[in-house]
């Protein structure tokens, strides 16, 4: 009995289906893993070479995880002073029926670093390991304008009650220089003029 996996499953194999399995090229078991080799370089699942991307996509968080506690882990890890951006989706939900909702994250968080290698580094650090466990992938959207315009054009077409928006933590969080220093700075409720001559800078949570 042989197991083929993938990012967030484990598929037992009968004894003729493991051969099968094994004359799979690697480029191809690569790409079920979410990554491929293309002219000897590493691609993510969305077309984007790794070795020059610098926006990663954590996922398998906690769902009480928040933007702080994002942050602690990239700290810890060995990344502070390399990220100028780190957003973590939130929601209302009804955990118990008939009491308030609570504000839980979606269990993914999104990251630019102002270098490439620390991204290369951090996806290197967590690969997918197994069945939905913690791991860090190439995101679909590169840089930080992107995923900041990402963000205003999806809030703009969410109903007028989610009030999400309007919480700190719910927003995505800039890193910017501020009197010698760096400061976390959440983006604004609203799109505003004045985002394309910021400043961002590395972090410190």
């Amino acid at each position: 009995m042989a197991f083929v996996k993938n990012t967030f499953l484990c598929f037992p194999l009968a004894e003729g289906d493991e051969r099968r399995a094994q004359s799979v090229p690697a480029s191809a078991r690569l790409a079920r893993r979410g990554t491929r080799e293309l002219a000897g370089k590493k691609v993510s699942s969305t077309g984007i070479d790794e070795s020059v991307a610098t926006t990663v996509m954590l996922k398998n968080l906690p769902v009480d995880s928040d933007v702080v506690s994002v942050c602690e882990l990239l700290v810890k890890s060995g990344f502070e002073g390399t990220f100028d951006y780190a957003y973590m989706p939130m929601g209302w939900r009804h955990v118990h029926p008939g009491e308030k909702p609570e504000l839980q994250s979606f269990g993914f968080a999104v990251v630019n670093f102002t270098a490439s290698a620390s991204a290369l580094s951090l996806m290197k650090m967590y690969p997918p390991r197994g069945r939905k466990s913690f791991h860090v992938v190439c995101a679909r959207l590169q840089g930080v304008e992107a995923n900041i315009d990402d963000f205003y054009n999806r809030a703009s077409k969410r109903s007028g009650d989610d009030t999400t928006t309007t919480i700190d933590a719910c927003r995505p969080w800039l890193f910017v220089n501020h009197n010698g220093g760096t400061t976390p700075q959440p983006l604004p409720q609203t799109r505003r003029s004045g985002l394309a001559d910021r400043e961002p800078r590395a972090a410190q949570c």
